[in-house]
């Protein structure tokens, strides 16, 4: 009985090697899927801001091109043309708050001629619509300016 024991304790000992060869084994495959599947993510990640650069770098390569043709063209048309290209934007705002300080005047006119001049005439007159736009058209030009001299 010993010697039955004995064999059969010596036949499964000799296969434990190979059981955990094969674990070891199963586990090394699993470590190498982890890595590929790491390298595969940071090469995606890679590739993924290499395009971003890309686009980045056309969308900067069209925009100098755009200026150096708007450039071209006002030095070939001449200085008014160019004066004239140049003052659109402040001869446009400047007509927007004439605009609207036009049509604030005829609401301040008709509100005091009806109610007199009072606090809640002056809130009328004077609301957030008003004030928002007259803030965000300073902080424009004068961000502008402020972020042009930073440029260059």
């Amino acid at each position: 009985m010993l010697t039955i024991i004995s064999t059969a304790l010596g036949f499964f000992t000799s296969l434990v090697p190979n059981v955990l060869d094969y674990f070891k084994q199963k586990r090394d495959q699993d470590h190498e899927l982890a890595m590929i599947d790491a390298q595969t993510q940071a090469q995606l990640a890679i590739g993924q801001m290499q395009l971003e650069a890309t686009v980045t770098d056309a969308q900067l390569k069209e925009i100098q091109a755009a200026h150096k043709e708007q450039a071209s063209t006002a030095v070939a048309a001449g200085r008014f043309i160019s004066g004239l290209s140049a003052s659109v934007r402040p001869v446009v705002t400047y007509l927007f708050v004439l605009e609207f300080l036009a049509i604030n005047w005829a609401i301040a006119w008709l509100t005091f001629d009806a109610n007199g001049f009072t606090i809640e005439a002056l809130r009328t007159i004077l609301d957030d619509r008003f004030f928002s736009l007259l803030s965000s058209m300073i902080a424009f030009w004068f961000g502008n300016r402020t972020f042009g001299k930073r440029r260059t």
